[in-house]
């Protein structure tokens, strides 16, 4: 603990030289500046009652390796881990994140980004220069991005969303087309590009399209005049549990 500088829940400041750092029990926020140029750090392990990493709290921390964020984290700030240049893998987890411009920008070696909770927002060049990024793991909407959230992706190649794996490595403007995907939802992209063979096999996953989701999903393709795409949604919902046909609702309710 005499590594630690904490006052009132804010780690003001680490001491240490470990290569293996766990924030303790308690810590809410990771302070401004907390872990800057730790050279020697290359995994920190944060406590459940987490809830905000600061500006440039682990900026230049090139040895850092991976990051798992809880679920209560709700704020990582501008510039917090950004020349974290052999970082490989960041995992959020948060309910209502936000991540701040420049967050994890010049994050050369970052290969696997996996959203699994809810982000609200995230700010404009976070991921810039994501050179190395392979692989977007994610299951919510995005529902605010900044400009340029991934100024270049080319090494790109799988989107994961809900379960459901696309080979994304030859989509045209792929910057512009992982914005979309991300914002509305890999089920809407693939509805507007007609991608009628990809999203028969997504259909697979049971999770890929949530039961409250389905009408929307109907009505959309329908703008989208994908006509070909409606009658597969709509042969989805009446044949799977849970769902009922307009048939069914009416048989059961009139039934004796």
């Amino acid at each position: 603990m005499n590594d630690f500088e904490i006052e009132n829940g804010v780690l003001l400041q680490y001491r240490g030289q470990e290569a293996h750092v766990l924030v303790p029990e308690g810590v809410t926020s990771i302070g401004n500046y907390a872990f800057r140029k730790q050279k020697r750090l290359k995994t920190i392990l944060f406590p459940r009652t987490l809830t905000s990493v600061g500006y440039r709290a682990f900026w230049k921390c090139r040895n850092l390796k991976w990051l798992v964020f809880p679920d209560a984290v709700t704020v990582i700030t501008e510039e917090a881990f950004q020349h974290c240049q052999n970082l490989k893998s960041v995992t959020l987890e948060g309910t209502e994140m936000n991540i701040g411009k420049n967050a994890f920008r010049d994050c050369y070696k970052l290969k696997t980004l996996t959203i699994s909770g809810k982000v609200r927002t995230i700010e404009c060049d976070a991921f810039y220069s994501s050179y190395s990024l392979e692989c977007i793991c994610i299951s919510e909407k995005i529902k605010t991005m900044g400009d340029y959230v991934f100024r270049t992706l080319p090494s790109l190649h799988r989107i994961v969303w809900r379960g459901a794996e696309f080979n994304v490595r030859n989509l045209y403007h792929k910057e512009y087309a992982v914005r979309k995907i991300l914002m509305n939802g890999m089920p809407k992209f693939l509805i507007e590009e007609e991608k009628t063979d990809l999203l028969q096999n997504a259909l697979q996953s049971v999770d890929f399209i949530p039961k409250n989701e389905i009408d929307d999903l109907i009505q959309y393709a329908i703008d989208k005049k994908a006509y070909e795409i409606q009658i597969m949604l709509m042969h989805y919902k009446n044949n799977n549990i849970g769902y009922e046909s307009q048939e069914e609702i009416i048989r059961r309710k009139f039934s004796l």
